[in-house]
């Protein structure tokens, strides 16, 4: 690949995903590829634009070359070919869980990459595709919220207000203020980002008998994958976690303390999802209930707890808990 056949590059938000545009003077397609350490990711292509007249059907010969394939005549919405556009007016939009992204120019979407690319045979969709082949979807007609088109949209919105600090610092003060006024007073407040965006907290409330860690920040993004196994995913893509240790074992505090602020970033590093039942294993730690190995995450109504809604969303706090299992 030359650098004049890019004609635009760009890295997601999380940093582990990054969008590439390539034409190679037959065609355009857009990749999405994860970093070496993302597993399962992959490259995920899909067609945006034929450059040379469509063919009859798909070449054979491409395919066994591992030439990228020109979309065949009947799907295609320009058969004689299309311009090259100028990379200057193309632009990457990111979509709010950082593992999909749509391909603009002049502001119109070109082909989306979602989060479910490379899911039996789907890769993407692409506005001057007709069909859905194996290369490119249609582009989807459907506007409502929750739909792929609209959530590119709200994605660029997203991105502005961050741009114009109109996130951050408001959902910091209602976020502890919510805390506060559950829980009572903020003992120790740590930044658990390293720095690095987007940012998140982790607070330590001192009750009587109880030490409650609750983590803030984690519900800006909403988790990738959700809708894949979530039929309402809406419901559950937007997370806090929590926990309620002895007050007494200061010891297990400071574990669950390493613990949270590693965990708070797992799925947008791993493009994975934390719900209700989930275990992950964690080193064998004693505590006044026996040893354990793994912790469990369950969504749970007491304490109760109310997590102020974030973009339309609600935000749901999982808790963690030892698995004796």
């Amino acid at each position: 690949m030359s650098q004049e056949d890019v004609l635009i590059h760009n890295v997601s938000p999380s940093g582990n995903v990054e969008a590439i545009v390539q034409q190679d003077g037959r065609s355009i397609y857009m990749y999405l590829r994860g970093s070496d350490d993302l597993k399962g990711f992959g490259l995920r292509p899909v067609w945006v634009r034929n450059l040379l007249p469509a063919p009859e059907t798909f070449s054979r010969e491409d395919a066994a070359n591992g030439v990228p394939p020109l979309l065949p005549k009947r799907f295609c919405a320009h058969p004689e070919g299309g311009e090259l556009p100028d990379g200057r007016n193309l632009r990457i939009v990111w979509l709010e869980e950082c593992d999909s992204a749509a391909l603009t120019e002049m502001g119109e979407i070109l082909a989306i990459v979602p989060g479910w690319s490379g899911e039996e045979g789907f890769h993407g969709y692409a506005r001057d595709c007709n069909g859905d082949t194996p290369v490119a979807w249609a582009l989807p007609a459907n506007t409502a919220a929750d739909s792929i088109v609209a959530r590119v949209e709200q994605a660029r919105e997203y991105w502005s207000d961050w741009d114009s600090d109109r996130v951050w610092t408001p959902f910091q003060k209602e976020a502890l203020g919510s805390i506060e006024q559950e829980f009572g007073e903020v003992s120790e407040y740590f930044s658990i980002d390293g720095k690095k965006w987007p940012p998140r907290f982790m607070v330590q409330v001192d009750g009587a008998e109880t030490t409650w860690l609750l983590t803030g920040g984690m519900c800006l993004r909403p988790m990738p994958r959700v809708e894949m196994y979530v039929s309402q995913f809406k419901e559950s893509r937007r997370i806090e976690l929590g926990a309620a240790v002895p007050h007494a074992d200061k010891h297990l505090v400071d574990v669950y303390q390493r613990w949270m602020a590693g965990l708070s970033g797992l799925p947008w590093d791993n493009c994975t999802w934390l719900g209700d039942g989930h275990t992950v294993p964690v080193p064998a730690t004693e505590s006044s209930a026996g040893t354990f190995s793994k912790i469990r995450f369950q969504f749970s109504d007491e304490p109760r707890f109310a997590l102020p809604a974030f973009r339309g969303d609600p935000v749901r706090r999982l808790w963690m808990t030892p698995d004796f299992t």
